[in-house]
């Protein structure tokens, strides 16, 4: 049986950023740029140190479906671009991504094939109002943009899993912390995180354990998939990343980062992913239930029974 149907306020409160499906995009968007992200990212004249978050609902696609531990790539069986590199440095440039579609189930807000025009009009419009720093145009004619469309079907989503911790919260989970009020702060801290969600225990193959120390010493973490099930509090585990989210339809909130290469006069837009609340489970979950319970009731019948029910049908 399908999960009920959600509400419009439950969709709207899994988000408080702007829903990609309105009629209007307002004029106090703009790109900001940032020194740390090395880019700009959209954001509003009102807040301009605060990204913008849209959201939308959306068939994850099956293909080109990256967001696995592994990221589909093999350590142990590297491309020729990377044999020279070493493990962490080809782990660093992994870049995970999904595809984002309409979908074409019944839902109280958008995002399905007669409503997705309007998605793919609001993304192309809010990518016409990044502007160049005022030197490049100066010197150069107006860049090339790569939108974050890859088409008018699909919006690629992307996502980092691994990130550089900041010095400060090296210790913050520590017991003498704990014991002495520091890092209280930390909601991390007083909250179980499951050993998957860890570079410590991160599911990847044994080839992959020299860049897992590597990575460790050089004081990085594992930045997880802020993914759920509707109605349940714990995030997907990476190992079923696959098996939660390749074909669901989900509710999504994502960012958009503009990205400048001045040497090619080029500037590629990227859809950031946020957070991911699986609304309706992947499609084949049921059918394989349904494959179960049939190989089951044929291997546990009697050949009078198997003869029977065939009949019947």
């Amino acid at each position: 049986m399908s999960p009920p149907l959600p509400t419009k306020e439950e969709l709207e409160a899994l988000s408080s950023g702007w829903y990609l499906g309105t009629e209007t995009i307002p004029n106090h968007f703009k790109f900001s740029y940032s020194r740390e992200l090395n880019g700009s990212f959209l954001a509003s004249d009102r807040a301009i140190d605060e990204p913008i978050e849209l959201w939308g609902i959306f068939k994850i696609s099956k293909d080109s479906f990256t967001f696995t531990p592994t990221v589909g790539y093999d350590m142990s069986n590297k491309p020729a671009y990377d044999t020279h590199k070493n493990d962490d440095a080809c782990w660093l440039n992994l870049r995970p991504a999904v595809n984002l579609l309409a979908h074409d189930h019944e839902t109280v807000l958008g995002g399905s094939a007669p409503e997705w025009d309007k998605y793919v009009a609001n993304l192309k419009a809010i990518e016409k109002r990044y502007k160049p720093p005022p030197k490049s145009i100066a010197s150069s004619s107006a860049p090339k943009q790569q939108s974050a469309l890859l088409d008018d079907s699909v919006l690629k989503l992307s996502h980092k899993f691994l990130l550089e911790k900041p010095e400060k919260l090296e210790t913050a989970s520590s017991s003498n912390d704990s014991e002495t009020g520091k890092g209280t702060s930390e909601p991390a801290s007083e909250i179980f995180v499951h050993p998957e969600l860890t570079l410590e225990n991160w599911p990847v193959p044994d080839s992959w354990n020299i860049a897992r120390e590597t990575l460790l010493a050089r004081n990085y973490a594992i930045q997880p998939l802020n993914a759920y099930v509707r109605g349940k509090e714990k995030l997907i585990r990476p190992s079923r990343y696959e098996q939660k989210l390749k074909g669901a339809v989900a509710h999504v909130a994502f960012t958009i980062m503009a990205y400048r290469f001045a040497q090619e006069n080029r500037v590629r837009f990227v859809a950031v992913a946020q957070r991911i609340t699986v609304l309706f489970p992947p499609a084949r979950a049921s059918s394989n239930l349904k494959r179960k319970a049939q190989a089951l009731e044929t291997t546990s019948g009697s050949p009078h029974k198997k003869t029977k029910t065939d009949n019947e049908v």
